[in-house]
């Protein structure tokens, strides 16, 4: 399916959502496939983990939201092969209120996106750790969402709330939005008292979301940390590292099971299970 988006989602900060959108489109630009990365967070982290100086953007996400430029305006190649940006600076933070004014506020990267969805394979959106518009609009034109999830305590809790939102935009925007999986990150295998932790929230979440949970795991790893620093992905800073591993086994398995359908009601009742269950 040309175009496939996927929001990369979690409005709990700290959990590898940058880290994922980034590597993840680097994996799938290894592996062939043309991507589109779209920084939708006002910290722009994507943007500064793919090289892009965001001091020197002239156009960014902004123009495109709150202005509706066109998105092939702010088009950049980073440094990542098979991967195009569509970078963010801080003002994008500004575009949260200048939308909330805005008749169809909730479906501005939707309708920006319709012009470009059929010359990528897959467009992958790195949303901020809120559930405010640009979360909304993120969701609106997705075709499904991807969550990263540290394997801690209160973590299924938060997607639980995470859910909630889901349902709505379903409900109000976009009734083919699915979740197409949770990942767990920063997983350590190497400390029992935290191994322990992990699989033991691992195993709850599946519980909850059987096969959504993918069987790749993004391991802790230092590499994965220094990567943004320098500019690049994981493969150009660390090719051989467990992080490169991972996130190319993640990107397999997403292709893989591509889109899940879902029988309605199926993601509202996943998180009253987990809240029920708290």
């Amino acid at each position: 399916m040309p175009g496939r988006t996927i929001a990369v989602v979690n409005h709990k900060g700290g959990v590898g959502k940058t880290s994922t959108s980034v590597n993840l489109s680097a994996a799938f630009g290894r592996l062939g496939l043309k991507v589109l990365l779209i920084d939708l967070d006002p910290q722009a982290h994507a943007t500064v983990h793919v090289g892009i100086d965001r001091a020197s953007l002239g156009k960014s996400m902004y123009q495109v939201l709150a202005t509706r430029a066109p998105i092939t305006e702010i088009l950049q190649a980073g440094r990542l092969a098979g991967v195009t940006v569509a970078p963010s600076k801080i003002d994008l933070a500004v575009a949260e209120v200048d939308l909330q004014r805005m008749p169809g506020r909730d479906l501005v990267l939707r309708e920006k996106l319709v012009p470009v969805r059929e010359n990528f394979d897959l467009i992958v959106i790195d949303c901020p750790p809120s559930l405010g518009v640009l979360t909304w609009n993120a969701l609106a034109a997705a075709d499904e969402i991807l969550i990263p999830m540290q394997a801690e305590f209160l973590a299924l809790d938060g997607v639980a709330n995470l859910v909630d939102v889901i349902g709505m935009v379903r409900d109000r925007l976009n009734p083919k939005l699915a979740i197409g999986g949770l990942v767990m990150t920063m997983f350590d295998p190497r400390e029992r008292g935290r191994m322990a932790m992990h699989v033991q929230t691992e195993n709850q979440a599946r519980q909850f979301f059987g096969d959504k949970v993918y069987r790749a795991r993004v391991r802790r790893s230092a590499r994965l940390t220094e990567a943004p620093s320098h500019g690049v992905s994981i493969y150009e800073h660390a090719p051989e590292s467990s992080g490169a591993a991972d996130y190319m086994e993640l990107a397999k398995e997403v292709l893989k099971h591509g889109q899940h359908d879902e029988a309605r009601g199926g993601i509202e009742s996943s998180g009253q299970a987990v809240r029920q269950s708290a």
